[in-house]
């Protein structure tokens, strides 16, 4: 100690917080028809200030589930410590398959997950239930870094962490679609023309 008040440092910007909790949980479907190697995404959810989601790929003869963290690369350095587990639901609505203490570092978008969850014939054998998953993953946050999500709101009370598990923040994508109509003129009456499918954050318009 010396004789000057001692003072916070203020050169980095890790976050330390009370760990923070949510759920991804998603149907995928028509996942019968999903071939080797190829993988179905789910919706895309904001929690904290981080866009995430789930991937499932038919990886050879089995099954893979990845949780997928998709901020950008772009921004300055960051770092998110989790820890997660993965959840495959009977089509009942038990948790009949579960996949617990993982960990992972996210420093980039990247998905991270079991390449192995089960055999692919074992899933459709017992989890699809009119050609339809059910996958959860269960996410804590241990440590931000680099993140404004981690960023405490301070009052004149001690400052608290949001641990709202059920927050889902909005994120605004945009895309244009345009298209040239030809021969509208020959167009007869309630028919409809239709423009090529463009695919715009993994969803078809």
């Amino acid at each position: 100690m010396s004789g000057k008040n001692a003072e916070p440092d203020t050169n980095h910007n890790q976050i330390k917080t009370t760990a923070r909790k949510f759920v991804l949980k998603h149907v995928f479907k028509n996942v019968s028809k999903l071939g080797t190697n190829k993988q179905y995404w789910s919706d895309i959810e904001g929690h904290f200030r981080v866009p995430w989601s789930i991937i499932i790929k038919h990886n050879k003869d089995d099954l893979a589930v990845f949780l997928h963290c998709d901020r950008s690369e772009n921004k300055k350095e960051w770092s998110i410590d989790t820890e997660f587990e993965i959840h495959v639901f009977h089509p009942s609505g038990n948790t009949a398959h579960k996949v617990s203490n993982m960990s992972y570092c996210f420093s980039k978008s990247i998905g991270y997950g079991q390449d192995k969850l089960m055999t692919w014939e074992r899933m459709e054998k017992e989890f699809l239930l009119n050609d339809e998953l059910v996958v959860e993953i269960r996410v804590k946050i241990t440590e931000m870094i680099g993140t404004k999500s981690g960023t405490l709101k301070m009052s004149g009370k001690s400052a608290e962490p949001d641990t709202n598990n059920s927050q889902i923040e909005t994120i605004t994508r945009k895309f244009v679609l345009k298209h040239v109509f030809k021969n509208m003129s020959k167009m007869k009456d309630m028919k409809n023309c239709k423009g090529p499918t463009e695919f715009h954050f993994r969803v078809p318009w």
